[in-house]
């Protein structure tokens, strides 16, 4: 197929086309063309002066367009076609992290009595058609882009503006929170969230944890996935690193955090029920040592309590126990006064002031060395389980020597404990009749132990949970049964209640959510009072106090 224009010619009448000697260029579609370029092209004048430029298609584009084109023929004579392209203006848009551009003609100008018909935007030398309207909007990839606003006129000129332009990607940024992970109790593990982390141009598709030794150049262990969690064996101070790449493949710089896992020690609380008193200890690092806070109207505690052991480091779990009007508080101590090992405190007033108990040397006794502890009031004797080293598991009964005659509290020698893993950790240590009851986590597992021997010889009778914290249990002298509060992963608190069914074997209700206490709190610790459980918290300055009345599925502050 041929493509023509017919334009007029400058200065000549009644002339013939020009001649194979002749010397002449035409410009057309993109590129210059002469009478020495093959063939495809043909130039035609009648006698009126009137010119014709065809093309059949085999060389160039096939849409001629003619600006400003000049003939020069063998006299040496140069004439030109009457016609000028259209002017056109055009400019483009983009407001990152946006990828839209927008395209829109400005304005067009036709010339010597020509008209502009028509207006696209087409690729730079591909004549492909990108929009037949203005303005026009899309968005881009990442590239670089030639796009031509071209104005279309009456007598079949094109004018063309050239816009160039580029799209790049935007990186990501890294955003790192941290918090204890609820699922370890001892605090050792941290949970890293980087789902924080954005990308203003896309999406955050790839994250890359590295966790470094207190050197800060040995890897201790890296991960891959938006929240990772790292299990740290010690409470030093640590760098974790987070790099993240975006949907692009683009690649963050890097961030770093400094981490230094917290050791929380369990508090304890008990319930006097002759004062209608309740008694809540814990570790305050500003004395360093043990102290004990008395509510003597169940709504509210005193801000600050007694010192019942100065100099003392945070170590593990602490029991509470109320004898008649005593007040015991136990805890793992590496140096009181001597040896490492348990010490036992007591209040003889009910939390108003305190003397040193019994206190038991256990050889070298590992951190988190108080597994466990009940009291008997039938036989006024405690029973308490340490970890010592090897592991090994030792138990120790205090006894009221009045029930002999004597005065005071005798303390029986340890004995070896069978049937516990040595990684068990503090948990809490129950009478329940005759038996004792452990409930305390090993590894991920939360398991319940029975021993029938005065805590010699336990046995695993059931697993309460899997992957989760525990925080503490209490149990109904009613029903018998056992209430467990936990912590998942983000710190939200769960619980579960076991039933023994009277036959030996222990069942387990579903997993429920809490409501009323707030997520990652530490330091908590449960006791029953009256028909209903109570938990509380030491925080900054105060001690919060809640009460749940039905299973510990919801709690109400104080």
């Amino acid at each position: 197929m041929a493509y023509a224009f017919i334009h007029h010619w400058v200065g000549v009448s009644g002339s013939t086309a020009p001649q194979a000697h002749d010397t002449w260029f035409i410009t057309v579609g993109l590129s210059t063309f002469t009478n020495t370029s093959p063939g495809g092209f043909s130039v035609t004048c009648d006698g009126s002066g009137n010119m014709t430029v065809s093309s059949d298609g085999t060389n160039g584009p096939s849409t001629i367009y003619l600006y400003n084109t000049t003939y020069t023929f063998a006299s040496g004579q140069q004439y030109g076609v009457i016609g000028q392209l259209p002017d056109i203006t055009a400019t483009h848009t983009n407001t990152p992290p946006s990828r839209v551009v927008t395209l829109t003609i400005t304005g067009t100008t036709a010339h010597l009595g020509d008209a502009v018909v028509n207006t696209y935007f087409a690729l730079h030398g591909t004549e492909t058609v990108v929009s037949l309207t203005s303005p026009y909007a899309a968005a881009y990839a990442i590239g670089s882009y030639d796009i031509d606003a071209v104005a279309v006129s009456a007598n079949g000129y094109e004018g063309r503006a050239r816009l160039t332009f580029s799209i790049a990607n935007i990186l990501p940024t890294a955003a790192i929170a941290q918090a204890a992970d609820g699922t370890d109790e001892t605090g050792l593990t941290i949970r890293f969230d980087g789902t924080g982390s954005t990308d203003p141009d896309g999406s955050v598709v790839g994250w890359s944890w590295t966790f470094y030794n207190t050197d800060g150049v040995t890897v201790m262990g890296t991960a891959s996935t938006p929240i990772a969690s790292f299990a740290y064996p010690d409470f030093l101070t640590r760098t974790t690193k987070l790099i993240v790449t975006d949907n692009d493949s683009g690649v963050s710089a890097p961030v770093t955090v400094n981490v230094t896992p917290v050791f929380i020690p369990f508090p304890a609380m008990a319930h006097n029920p002759h004062q209608g008193a309740l008694h809540f200890g814990w570790y305050d690092s500003t004395v360093p040592g043990i102290r004990v806070a008395t509510n003597r109207n169940q709504t509210t505690f005193p801000t600050t309590g007694i010192t019942l052991a100065g100099g003392v480091a945070a170590n593990g779990r602490l029991a509470a126990f109320v004898h008649d009007d005593l007040l015991f508080i136990l805890y793992a101590i590496p140096s009181f006064p001597g040896p490492n090992g348990i010490a036992c405190v007591f209040s003889q007033d009910g939390g108003l002031s305190s003397a040193a108990g019994p206190f038991t040397a256990l050889s070298l006794v590992t951190t988190n060395a108080l597994i466990g502890a009940a009291y008997d009031p039938s036989i006024e004797s405690l029973t308490y389980l340490a970890n010592t080293t090897g592991p090994t598991l030792k138990r120790v009964v205090l006894r009221n020597n009045s029930r002999s005659g004597s005065s005071g509290w005798s303390t029986d020698t340890p004995a070896t404990v069978t049937g516990i893993p040595s990684n068990i950790r503090p948990g809490r240590l129950f009478y329940d009749g005759t038996a004792l009851l452990l409930c305390a986590k090993s590894g991920a597992d939360l398991n319940l132990y029975q021993s029938t021997d005065e805590g010699f010889s336990f046995s695993a009778v059931a697993t309460l949970a899997t992957g989760y914290g525990y925080v503490d249990a209490v149990k109904d002298a009613h029903t018998s049964s056992l209430a467990v509060l936990l912590r998942d992963g983000t710190g939200n608190c769960q619980r579960l209640v076991a039933r023994h069914n009277g036959a030996g074997a222990w069942q387990t209700d579903s997993i429920q959510a809490v409501s009323g206490i707030p997520a990652n709190l530490g330091g908590m610790a449960m006791c029953s009072f009256n028909d209903t459980h109570m938990q509380a918290n030491k925080l900054t300055s105060t001690i919060a106090l809640r009460q749940s009345t039905d299973e510990l599925f919801s709690f109400a502050s104080l």
